[in-house]
């Protein structure tokens, strides 16, 4: 099944030269149970100093990266870059995402990650991108070709934003983002700041130049929403509004009727509850856990522990397809702290097409190059 979008009234203007075709770019949406999803490569630049004890902002930093390790997909790559390197042996803690996520969580080297101590070297942001760059990652000057290019590439900085030089100075986060992290292919880069003093790179100068998305939290609760954000931004989720989740004691139903799509999968955090997920039905048929696994804050930050966990329709990647998913727990749990997540089971073809008379006709790429002239509007 394919569905297309007409113009949706947003105007690219290409720089320079005179007006020209009207072309429209639509995007085909095909239903695709088996669709191909892209590798993730992730590397987490934890800010492990000294700094981060001041307050919460250790508290909210460790909840942070726990909540992104437990939504992560096993099929992705997740490299821990303490900004303090002296806790590991090589700079980095490669994670292996197809052991169970509540031992990930509770491993001794990701234990050693999270504790704060020692100076924030402005290095550690290359060591992050280093390691993309080991996994395959390229400057844009030295990619001839992104065809066939099956992996994504994630920059995530979780800090307060002090960072010092070799000479002890300090450096901000603004700069060495610009340093180390403009001007790869591909390269998406998330900034989370903690506390008051964290920088506010909401108008980061690069923002025009490359994806970046910048987060500050100061509350224990934006952390949640925070990362929230942050998976939906990694994994192509979509949160599912809250009016489609209703609760009643230790049971949770999720009705998937307000989706357009079918559903790839669906990830299910219960947040400050201390609840755990016991079994999942669709329509009265059990469902897949994976995933599953408890984060718990820290006391400081005053909440109740999280229970994360994704939801598979069966082994043979069926989508869910309108219904309802039910959900037990061996505790109460309000519908209000219950956040669900969906991947839509959707594979995004772009297509241009040119208006010629009252017919659409689609172009190739040597059309575009053939023909195109700077100046030309796009219609998205």
């Amino acid at each position: 099944m394919k569905k297309r979008f007409l113009s949706l009234a947003l105007v690219f203007l290409l720089l320079c030269g005179t007006v020209g075709h009207l072309l429209s770019f639509q995007a085909a949406a095909e239903t695709a149970p088996s669709t191909k999803r892209k590798q993730k490569v992730i590397a987490v630049v934890y800010d492990n100093s000294g700094s981060m004890s001041t307050g919460d902002r250790v508290s909210y930093a460790k909840y942070a990266a726990q909540s992104l390790i437990a939504l992560v997909d096993p099929g992705d790559t997740l490299y821990m870059v303490p900004i303090d390197p002296s806790v590991c042996s090589d700079n980095h803690y490669k994670i292996d995402l197809k052991v169970k996520r509540s031992e990930i969580l509770d491993s001794a080297d990701l234990r050693a990650v999270f504790r704060a101590a020692g100076t924030t070297p402005a290095v550690s942001v290359g060591t992050g991108v280093e390691m993309l760059v080991k996994e395959g990652m390229q400057k844009s000057e030295d990619v001839v070709s992104t065809e066939g290019d099956d992996k994504e590439y994630w920059l995530v900085v979780l800090t307060d934003g002090l960072f010092q030089d070799t000479h002890y100075k300090q450096v901000s986060a603004e700069k060495l983002l610009e340093q180390y992290a403009y001007g790869y292919s591909g390269l998406r880069t998330v900034y989370l700041g903690f506390g008051e003093e964290a920088e506010d790179l909401s108008n980061f100068a690069l923002q025009s130049k490359m994806p970046f998305t910048a987060l500050k939290i100061t509350e224990p609760l934006e952390v949640i929403e925070a990362m929230q954000q942050i998976a939906c931004l990694l994994s192509g989720r979509l949160a599912l509004d809250s009016q489609y989740v209703s609760a009643s004691g230790s049971s949770v139903a999720v009705d998937l009727c307000g989706c357009a799509y079918p559903i790839a999968g669906i990830s299910v955090i219960a947040q400050d509850c201390n609840a755990v997920m016991t079994s999942a039905s669709y329509d009265g048929n059990v469902v897949l856990m994976e995933q599953g696994c408890t984060i718990t804050p820290d006391a400081s930050m005053k909440m109740q522990s999280a229970y994360s966990v994704v939801l598979k329709n069966g082994t043979t990647d069926v989508p869910f397809d309108k219904g309802t998913v039910t959900l037990q727990y061996n505790n109460t749990v309000p519908a209000a702290n219950v956040t669900v997540l969906v991947e839509p089971a959707l594979e995004l073809i772009p297509v241009v097409e040119y208006k010629q008379e009252a017919n659409w006709i689609e172009v190739d790429s040597q059309y575009i190059n053939e023909y195109l002239k700077p100046g030309d509007i796009l219609t998205l």
